[in-house]
């Protein structure tokens, strides 16, 4: 009788509220009067689109609508008595502030936006800056999205503002904030959900869903290099992105191709078993970089100077992020498709690439002299 008292009388009133949102937060701090300072000015520019994904007038007109990016200038606001909880934050008034579509998409979701009541609080005075927004768990969303947002806001902050996050905090989160001078002493580790209520919450206003301003990317990388991969000797110039150890593997016949690749310089990585500090190491060294699409890739970051070569299926492809990321990043890039053998979704799809299709892609791209080949690798089911 619990059990469904609890399914169909509880639980429907307790995540029954509805959120109301606040859609401009410069607008509103303009009106109340809080404080706001400009972190970034607007710009715009253009991804370069690489000759083998515009021999197609399809492919073309796909990656022609992508290439070109407008940003309005980005803003740091002080928010009295605002909140943090579920990855989004939330005004003294009770309106959430609307990150993008697809995070509001996730929020709306989740249980989190309807709840009617918060069990667990916490009251911090001072100056705060929330680390813990929604995806900022997962290495890429943190060095594609995060961290970015992070540079741009941090020369504003007052100097005593201390950084909420998760508790306990993952390795490569404190690593890279260590790099840009946060110190632990520093950081607020929050464990579980609770409603965070702050003195004084500064939020810094997003880009455009992890498409960042060119300087800010350069900025940050050469925080993180500078830390993590000064007097570095090379490692390996060419690198294989494994995913073994990966929850996704995705190329379904990696170990059959594993002789291949080795055979061609490339060193095999495992980046599940590898600490943020060495992989800052490894990619910044690297001149090729050669793997399945996956959250790994965001390392690009590190490299100075790479040509990437990403293999994919041929169902959801074209997956423009990483071709996004590397031309915003001036690295070259290539993908090739291959069929796949099982699917549940966009994320989790597993394909395979023939031995001689690999050969011949890696000799048509290893071969070219710093530009990308003209062939069409990219085939679409």
């Amino acid at each position: 009788m619990n059990q469904w008292a609890k399914k169909y009388l509880w639980n429907p009133i307790v995540h029954s509220a509805r959120p109301r949102f606040c859609e401009n937060i410069l607008e509103r701090a303009q009106q109340e009067k809080w404080a706001t300072r400009k972190i970034d000015e607007p710009c715009a520019f253009d991804l370069r689109i690489p000759p083998e994904l515009a021999v197609n007038e399809k492919d073309r007109e796909l990656f022609e609508g992508q290439r070109h990016w407008e940003f309005p200038a980005r803003y740091l606001a002080c928010l009295p008595r605002a909140s943090a909880l579920g990855g989004l934050v939330k005004l003294s008034s009770g309106e959430f502030l609307n990150e993008s579509d697809w995070r509001m998409r996730d929020f709306l979701a989740s249980d989190i936006s309807r709840s009617r009541y918060v069990r667990h609080q916490l009251d911090l005075e001072g100056d705060n800056y929330y680390l813990d927004l929604l995806f900022s768990g997962n290495y890429a969303h943190w060095l594609a999205d995060e961290l970015p947002r992070l540079t741009s806001a941090l020369p504003h902050l007052p100097a005593a503002t201390r950084f909420i996050t998760s508790d306990p905090i993952q390795e490569f989160k404190s690593k890279s904030l260590a790099a840009l001078g946060i110190s632990t002493d520093r950081l607020v580790p929050v464990k579980g959900f609770y409603q965070i209520r702050c003195e004084r919450l500064w939020y810094a206003t997003p880009a455009n869903d992890m498409v960042w301003n060119v300087p800010v990317l350069q900025q940050l990388r050469g925080s993180l290099l500078e830390v993590y991969a000064r007097g570095n000797g090379a490692v390996s110039e060419r690198l294989f992105v494994s995913r073994n150890h990966a929850r996704l593997k995705r190329l379904a016949n990696e170990d059959e191709l594993l002789p291949l690749i080795k055979s061609y310089g490339f060193r095999i990585i495992n980046l599940e078993q590898m600490p943020f500090a060495e992989q800052v190491k490894y990619f910044s060294s690297a001149k090729v970089i050669l793997g399945a699409h996956g959250a790994g890739f965001t390392n690009l970051l590190f490299s100075t100077k790479a040509k990437f070569l990403e293999l994919q299926d041929n169902l959801f492809a074209p997956r423009l992020w990483y071709w996004k990321w590397a031309s915003m990043l001036g690295h070259d890039y290539c993908t090739m498709t291959g069929p796949v053998t099982k699917s549940k979704d966009w994320l989790d799809t597993d394909f395979t690439i023939h031995p001689d299709s690999l050969k011949e892609f890696l000799e048509d791209n290893l071969s070219s002299q710093g530009e990308s080949p003209k062939k069409r690798w990219w085939v679409s089911r």
